[in-house]
């Protein structure tokens, strides 16, 4: 099981963290796998997969497809944060908006975990702290001003950011440069040596074939059977899933594969370049390594805890570790070891413990926002339009 020394040395020295695990479908080897849709090409119609030919360490050449993507992988370690968080679990820091007591109750809370640019996502910055603008306030004001070489206010509010990365692109202030911070936690999902299948569907009506009848347009847009002067659609009963559908074949219809692959890695070296002053400005190498360490073992909780919650990615890929993982730390001592979800909070625990003594406390662990006016009447318009759009 992996020391608290041996990891702090890591993050001193060690190029990265490297976890990879080999995975099959819980059908089985040879069982189709339905990777992730996208659009298709310029010039084309319909959907297709993300797929390359990669070369493999002996040298061979595969046709992979892209099962689960390096953003995808990163919301799922996100989430399983999140969750530990709710669940008492994990205690880090992170922006918390809550829209109780609001005319938008029902779009509950949203953490910088959940959000699409973590803290600094435009949810917060048109949120609120202590009743003030966050942006404008003082905690918001030293994420404004926060940067790779000071990153202590981002460590404080949140942590996690400085592992999964985030670009203040919507800075309030113009002229300021827009600060960037990449992400030092990475993982893929890839099928190798993949076949492209196809894909069959049909609907059979218990009731009746619906042939003969035409579907209209009515009222409110909405389909009649009675006559009118437009169709509804192409005036099929399945344009409302009713009457038999003939069956057909499409593709992209899911590929089999040799096996999947996860590559994790956690980049020592990219989490070395942070920097935490103090307030005086004045810096330490053991107060950067202290805070480093932190961010490392939140990484390794995040792996874990992704471990720990499996393999469904969608309908149709749900996969398992066919063998155990292969932790290894990359460059410096360069070996191998093993970890449980036990044992990284373990080390997160003890890496704390060293932060606080170099002055690195977190005082407080959700930062509770409220939504602005401008969140508020974006809530108004955004739900106006989905019910103009469904009418």
């Amino acid at each position: 099981m992996l020391a608290f020394p041996e990891l702090s040395e890591a993050v001193r020295t060690a190029s990265a963290i490297r976890v990879t695990t080999k995975l099959q479908p819980v059908g089985g080897p040879g069982d189709k796998v339905f990777p992730p849709t996208y659009g298709a090409k310029d010039g084309e119609d319909g959907t297709c997969y993300s797929f390359e030919d990669r070369v493999l360490p002996n040298g061979e050449m595969l046709r992979c497809h892209v099962i689960d993507s390096v953003q995808s992988q990163a919301n799922r370690f996100e989430e399983a944060l999140n969750d530990a968080v709710d669940e008492g679990r994990l205690q880090v820091p992170r922006l918390v908006l809550d829209f109780a007591g609001t005319g938008h109750a029902d779009l509950g809370r949203l953490s910088s975990l959940q959000a699409p640019h973590r803290i600094a996502d435009a949810y917060f910055r048109d949120a609120q702290l202590d009743g003030e603008n966050f942006r404008r306030s003082p905690q918001g004001q030293r994420f404004e001003a926060a940067t790779t070489r000071h990153a202590t206010a981002i460590f404080e509010l949140d942590p996690c950011s400085l592992v999964f990365g985030y670009w203040n692109s919507t800075g309030l202030e113009k002229g300021r440069p827009q600060n960037r911070i990449h992400r030092s936690l990475t993982s893929e999902i890839v099928a190798l040596g993949t076949v492209p299948g196809e894909r069959s569907s049909s609907r059979i009506d218990p009731y009746f074939t619906g042939k003969g009848v035409t579907v209209y347009e009515g009222p409110e847009k909405q389909p009649v059977f009675e006559e009118q002067p437009k169709k509804y659609g192409d005036g099929k009963p399945s344009e409302i899933n009713l009457g038999n559908i003939l069956p057909t074949v499409s593709s992209p219809g899911g590929v089999t594969m040799r096996y999947a692959e996860q590559k994790t890695v956690v980049s020592l070296a990219a989490l070395r370049k942070l920097r935490f002053p103090r307030d005086d400005e004045s810096v330490s190498p053991e107060r950067n390594h202290a805070a480093q360490t932190v961010l490392a073992s939140i990484a390794l909780v995040a792996i874990e805890l992704q471990r720990e919650a499996g393999y469904w990615l969608r309908s149709r890929c749900d996969l398992y570790a066919a063998e155990p993982p292969m932790r290894e730390i990359v460059g410096g001592a360069g070996t191998t070891f093993d970890l449980d979800l036990a044992g990284a909070i373990l080390l997160f625990d003890a890496a704390r413990e060293a932060a606080l003594s170099q002055g690195l406390a977190w005082t407080r662990y959700d930062w509770a926002l409220t939504p602005g006016e401008r969140l508020l009447s974006w809530a108004s318009a955004a739900k106006a339009a989905l019910t103009g759009a469904e009418g």
